[in-house]
């Protein structure tokens, strides 16, 4: 479903099916789907300038290394810049949904009611059906063999893509430059980015993650101020680490553990140095040492 404005600045809603016979749904697809759709807005909305792409976070086909690289040449690719918001959930259901449905329903009523020989059985005779008898939506068909090209095509770009990490933690991507340079935020919202990455460099981490453990106490980074911390949990696969806070956030002369538990993963390059446990002054507050403090500030400065 593409969501846009005309040049009168009146909201155009314009539902948009694409039919293919590739199964993958895997990134070459939906970089298929995006040259298909950008070249659609071009011809018909030239005045278009910046898309905003909506998606489920289903790491299979949107929310991985391969579509941020893709991302970050979007502009070089199509002439438009773009980033990308994803919904909280893995999988979504959407007005996009709806426009699936009708296809559908209205495709097997047809076949119902034709003879053997004129039963709708390829994605091509589906296409044309759907032009000659479904109206208001505009129908894309994109062939397998395609999608096998581009395959081949971004194969050489993606080969060097770095995961981001902590990527299930953030939920809009903006791309800086060509390079592989990205900004990841919690809500598209936020001003500031929580990180800052590059997919085609490995990143220079202050703190290895076979280092961390739970109980172990670390400084880190959380909306760009830093904190102590107790490490409750350690994942390696989607690196990061869910980190229980201490209050305030540095620097400060004491710390406490707040009434109501203040728990969030923090990507592994947000864990800027490991520290020795506090020193417990009374029954909730606690103090670290001052060559603790001076480690986790200086980190946090020149990063």
């Amino acid at each position: 479903m593409i969501h846009c404005k005309d040049t009168s600045n009146v909201k155009l809603i314009i539902p948009l099916c694409i039919i293919s016979d590739d199964l993958k749904h895997d990134v070459s697809m939906v970089y298929e789907i995006q040259k298909n759709v950008t070249a659609f807005l071009k011809e018909n909305y030239p005045h278009i300038t910046n898309i905003h792409y909506f998606s489920d976070g289903c790491a299979g086909q949107y929310k991985n290394k391969y579509n941020f690289m893709n991302l970050c040449l979007h502009e070089k690719d199509f002439k438009l810049k773009a980033q990308w918001s994803f919904f909280a959930a893995s999988h979504w259901k959407t007005e996009c949904d709806g426009i699936g449905g009708t296809v559908k329903r209205l495709a097997r009523k047809q076949s119902l009611q034709q003879h053997l020989d004129r039963q709708i059985t390829t994605t091509n005779e589906l296409f044309e059906f759907c032009k000659v008898n479904i109206a208001n939506i505009t129908f894309q068909h994109i062939s397998k063999e395609a999608v096998d090209s581009t395959s081949l095509t971004l194969e050489s770009r993606l080969k060097d893509a770095q995961t981001l990490p902590g990527t299930r933690l953030f939920h809009n991507f903006q791309p800086i430059d060509d390079l592989g340079m990205i900004e990841a935020r919690r809500i598209s919202r936020d001003e500031t980015p929580a990180l800052t990455f590059n997919l085609l460099k490995h990143q220079t981490l202050l703190v290895k993650m076979k280092d961390l453990y739970p109980g172990c106490f670390v400084g880190c980074i959380y909306d760009n101020l830093w904190y102590f911390g107790m490490v409750s949990e350690v994942n390696a696969e989607e690196e990061d680490v869910t980190v229980k806070f201490l209050h305030p956030n540095g620097p400060s002369l004491s710390f406490f553990w707040p009434n109501r538990e203040d728990v969030c993963a923090v990507p592994i390059p947000h864990i800027i140095a490991i520290v020795k446990p506090p020193k417990t002054m009374t029954g909730r507050t606690c103090q670290f040492s001052q060559e603790c403090m001076l480690l986790v500030k200086s980190s946090f400065e020149n990063i």
